[in-house]
Order: structure tokens, then C-alpha cells, then sequence
């Protein structure tokens, strides 16, 4: 390694303090991909995976285009100055039809700069070295976080086995990829404990979620760690999305809303992709960005079908000093009884499972409705009621008489010194408001309470 040599101190002191910035040439490797549709096992991820091969097709990545223009994009995590993406292609008499393809860099998939137009086939290669790579260079130096690459010919598939993209770091992105655990996943009855929730987020292409035929609008309902402005979401299909994702959506909000009592966020809306081969990516930016805690996704074609999801990625940003539910709900197990009408209800789990459907969980028929809980333990309390039948306001009122407008939920502030604190929830009709009504509730701390969110009203 050759030395630095300076003529003066100040000149020292000068290399000294300015950092020497060199491009990286591998910024793309092992980051998260997808594709506009795949042959399965050609999966997106095979063109930025540590092991390089051009003799086993299994091993590069390929879509499943059967129309439509394919594509293929990387998310590089951060924003770069991108000045070169370098392409191997497979060795086999189909690598003349990697050709007529655009690279560019952009924000976000399906959009961005052109870096360069690739008209003729990449070189076959013969072997893995980077000499037989096609390596082109943007005209301007672009910068963004994602590599997108479209061909420009309907129906034809991108087969790449590596891509290498070189890049300068310019700065952090103000969204990410939001981590899921297996314990945030709940929504519509599964068809089988091998279609269940966990299967969105196994990484496995062919494993799948799957409702059950009983639902007119089936759903997933994903609970992030904290508030999330969401930007945009990728859905991956199982297979064939003609009837398994139509009139798919997906909404954000501070609660579950699964029952649809409350205004959701709307990310997008009765959107239906458009079927251009097998495990088809849709990936779509929210209407505007929507902040909340649940996303909510699904299928509401207006009859019962089964939705069915095989992956799913959601790009945001947590929000920090807002409100936010804290220790997940753990304090549900501090409620001591549910009484119905003066009757204690045994084990009404149903109540504090975090699930909220009209289709699905057990309906609650009463004039009054009381849950006591260990004031010591919890001072707020946060109900969510819907009434399934009748739509006119004011038909709830809690223990004080305050009217409760139908189907919004109360952040409740516990007063008092008693040990055991109760909580009446009443029809202020005096009779039944319809032939059943269903109530779910939702207990935990609530911080920031002098910052509240739209949907939170205080008694």
C-alpha cells in the first residue's frame, strides 16, 4: 500500500479531514427483491444471492410473464449515487432474449430515472467471472434506493442469474421494510393449519394464506410494534391471482377495525391485479401515506371467497412521541369479570382476544354489559363497541349516562380509590337495539393522552 507523503502540515492536516469516498461495486448483494412474476423456483432473489452460477437455470432468478411488460427490482435500503449495474446472464441458448430492457433508479419499484437502455443481448457468459458481465453506466450519475429493471416487450421473461450495482452511500431513506412478527398476524378463519397467518411472512413462495369460502370480505390483519406511517406495500400472490386477489385492499388504522365500524385510512382500494402470470407482485404506493398501528388487507369482491396471500412486505416509518398502545395488551388478563345483565359471563376470552369481526367472533346479546378489572393495575381503559344491526347514533351509553355515538371507541379514564373499579356499558333505549349486539374491548395503557389520535374521544 502506497503512503501518504504531505509537503506541510496544513496540507496533512487538509487529506487529514477529507474522507475519501470510493463507489461501492456490490451494493445490491443479498438485499430484498421481487419480480413482477415468477417461475417458481427462479425465485427474485436468486440475482442477488451469494452463490453465482450461469450453468443451472434453477439457480438465477426468472419471471413468469405470460403478459404484460416483466420486471425484476432490488431494494438497496438506502439512498445511493448509482453510476453502474453490471448483469450476468444465463449460459444457454436463451440468453439472446435478455435484450430490449431499461435500467432504472428510482424511490420505489415500478417507477424512476432511466440509467441506461439496453437494446442488444447481454454477452453469454462462460463463466462466473466479472469479465462476463454486461455492465452498463448511467449517463448522469442517479440517485435512489431501489434498481428497477423492465422489459420492454409484452410477454417475455427476465431470466438473470447475478446482478452487481455500483453505488456511492448518500444517505438514510425515511421509510423501510417493517419488521412483522408471527404473533402481530391474525384475520379471517384460515382454511387449514398449513394456510395459516405465519405463512405471509415464511419467505416461501409456495406456502400460502388461505380463508375459508364463508366470507364476503376476508382479511388479514397485521399489528405493527408501534405507529408506522405507511408509504407502500408489496402482496404477493399464490400463484394464480385471478380470484384470489381481487378487488383486493388494504387499509391503516389505530385499532383493528375489521368490522369496518370506523373510517379507515384507505392505503388503496378495490384494486385487482392485472394477471399477468403465475405468483404475481403487486406492489402499491399508498393514495397518501396513512399512519396507524393495523394494516388491514383483503379481498371484498361482495361475495364469499377465499383470499388467498402468499407474501407480503409493508415500506414505512415509525412515528415517534404520538400516542401509542404500550406493553401489548397485556394488561387484558388484569379484567377480574364480564357480567351480562347482572349474570357473570365465565371466560369470555372473545372479548380481549384482539380480534374484531362482525363475521366471525361471538355476538353478545344484552341490555348492559359490565367488565371489573384491578384498578390498582390499570387506570385507562379503551372500549370499542359496534352494533350490528341498526345504524342511528347514541344508541350506547356508559355508567355516567354520557351518550356513546355508535362505533366509536373511548379512551376512559379510571378515578376513584376502590380496589376492583366496574365499567357499564348500557342500550340507553332501554330496550334491544336490535336483535343482537356485539361488543369488544380493548384494554391497555394509553400514553400521551393530552395528544390523542382522530378516532379517540375522552369522558
Amino acid at each position: 500500500m502506497k503512503s501518504l507523503h504531505c509537503k506541510s502540515f496544513v496540507n496533512c492536516m487538509f487529506f487529514a479531514i477529507i474522507p475519501l469516498v470510493i463507489g461501492e461495486d456490490d451494493i445490491a448483494r443479498n438485499k430484498l427483491t421481487f419480480q413482477s412474476t415468477t417461475t417458481y423456483p427462479h425465485i427474485a432473489s436468486l440475482a442477488t444471492d451469494s452463490t453465482i452460477e450461469i450453468n443451472d437455470p434453477l439457480k438465477c432468478s426468472k419471471t413468469n410473464q405470460t403478459k404484460g411488460k416483466a420486471w425484476w427490482t432490488v431494494d438497496l435500503e438506502k439512498v445511493y449515487t448509482v453510476t453502474k449495474v453490471c448483469i450476468l446472464n444465463v449460459n444457454s441458448p436463451n440468453a439472446v432474449n435478455l435484450k430490449n430492457f431499461k435500467i432504472k433508479v428510482s424511490d420505489y419499484p415500478l417507477e424512476g430515472v432511466v440509467c441506461s437502455t439496453v437494446s442488444n443481448p447481454v454477452i453469454t457468459p462462460s463463466s462466473t467471472a466479472s469479465s462476463q458481465y454486461g455492465c452498463y453506466f448511467c449517463g448522469t450519475p442517479l440517485d435512489g434506493s431501489f434498481i428497477y429493471i423492465e422489459h420492454q416487450d409484452e410477454a417475455v421473461n427476465l431470466h438473470i442469474c447475478d446482478i452487481k450495482v455500483t453505488g456511492t452511500y448518500k444517505e438514510k431513506r425515511d421509510y423501510s421494510a417493517v419488521s412483522i412478527e408471527s404473533t402481530d398476524l391474525f384475520g379471517s378463519e384460515y382454511s387449514s393449519p398449513q394456510s395459516d397467518y405465519n405463512k405471509t411472512i415464511d419467505n416461501d413462495y409456495i406456502t400460502y394464506f388461505e380463508t375459508k369460502l364463508l366470507f364476503a370480505k376476508p382479511k388479514l390483519v397485521i399489528r405493527l410494534p408501534t405507529t408506522v406511517k405507511v408509504f407502500a406495500i408489496m402482496l404477493l400472490a399464490n400463484q394464480d391471482s385471478s380470484n384470489t386477489m381481487k378487488y383486493s385492499f388494504v387499509y391503516v388504522n389505530y385499532i383493528p377495525n375489521t368490522m369496518g365500524a370506523l373510517p379507515d385510512e384507505v392505503c388503496f382500494n378495490y384494486y385487482t391485479p392485472p394477471q399477468n402470470g403465475l405468483f404475481e407482485s403487486v406492489f402499491r404506493k399508498c393514495n397518501s401515506v396513512k399512519t396507524g398501528r393495523y394494516i388491514i388487507t383483503g379481498a371484498d369482491p361482495g361475495f364469499p371467497v377465499k383470499f388467498q396471500l402468499s407474501e407480503l412486505v409493508i415500506y414505512g416509518q415509525e412515528v415517534k412521541n404520538v400516542d401509542k398502545y404500550v406493553m401489548s395488551f397485556s394488561h387484558k388478563d388484569k379484567i377480574v369479570k364480564h357480567e351480562s345483565d347482572g349474570i357473570v359471563v365465565p371466560g369470555a376470552s372473545f372479548l380481549t382476544n384482539d380480534e374484531y369481526f362482525g363475521d366471525a367472533s361471538v355476538l353478545v346479546v344484552a341490555l348492559k354489559w359490565k367488565i371489573s378489572f384491578a384498578k390498582s393495575l390499570v387506570n385507562t381503559l379503551c372500549l370499542t363497541i359496534s352494533n350490528v344491526c341498526a345504524k342511528t347514533a347514541g344508541e350506547f351509553a356508559l355508567e355516567n349516562n354520557v351518550a356513546w355515538p355508535q362505533d366509536l371507541p373511548y379512551i376512559v379514564e379510571i378515578l376513584g380509590q376502590s380496589i376492583n373499579e366496574d365499567i357499564l356499558v348500557t342500550t340507553t333505549s332501554g330496550i334491544y337495539v336490535c336483535e343482537s349486539f356485539e361488543e369488544k374491548f380493548l384494554i391497555a395503557p394509553f400514553e400521551n393522552r393530552n395528544v390523542q389520535p382522530h378516532f379517540v374521544r375522552s369522558i
